[in-house]
């Protein structure tokens, strides 16, 4: 067995911070995952794992690649929620929204998005944490619906908070990370044009006498 180099501070059963959920979940959920290689068992795997990243057993960052490597390859696996429990994340996202006092119209929005996209992905099989099923889902979704900008803008919104939610609930990537939200539409109700705003100057300037 390759002796450690000095100044290489031996491995520990620790969790690191990308494994903690913090404010999620109680302890006996943290004790429950498997524990991180001991030491020996990783210096055991130092032959192998420098001889990956050069063949030179003396240099520390080739003994510090082979650790990572051991400890990615034991690292515990992203467990994707089923449907029946993102069905479940959806009434708990509206029961959320309920104690907030938010409309029955927003609630309404909510759901119709939210079921939308979790009968669209069930169909075809797909995962909602992926960024390509939410490309996918929403292009699908402009070529059958056909939605004005608005309406459009509006489903993006609704869609990417309760899936962002949802995944820092559950310690999963959020697809809507990299994505770039639509163009918000001009509300053209709320502009005056330009012979609109001089004839409200006009106005302005010679009001109207209240006679009695």
């Amino acid at each position: 067995m390759t002796a450690r180099p000095a100044g290489v501070r031996p491995l520990t059963g620790q969790l690191s911070l990308f494994e903690l959920d913090v404010g999620e979940g109680p302890v006996e959920q943290l004790e429950a995952r498997p524990p991180l290689p001991a030491a020996t068992e990783v210096v055991a795997n130092h032959d192998e794992s420098s001889g990956r990243a050069g063949g030179n057993g003396n240099d520390p960052l080739a003994l510090l690649a082979g650790y990572l490597t051991d400890l990615a390859a034991v690292a515990p696996a992203v467990c994707v929620p089923s449907e029946a429990e993102l069905r479940q994340a959806r009434d708990d996202w509206l029961r959320r929204l309920q104690a907030a006092r938010r409309s029955q119209s927003a609630m309404t929005a909510y759901r119709i998005a939210i079921d939308d996209l979790l009968d669209w992905s069930s169909d075809h099989a797909r995962n909602v944490f992926e960024e390509a099923t939410i490309v996918d889902y929403l292009t699908g979704y402009q070529r059958r619906a056909q939605p004005a900008p608005a309406t459009y803008y509006r489903r993006f919104g609704l869609l990417r908070r309760f899936v962002r939610w949802v995944s820092r609930r559950n310690g999963l990537p959020d697809p809507f990370l990299e994505l770039e939200p639509p163009p918000k539409p001009r509300q053209e109700a709320d502009w005056l044009t330009e012979d609109e705003f001089a004839r409200l100057l006009v106005a302005a300037e010679h009001p109207r006498r209240q006679r009695q």
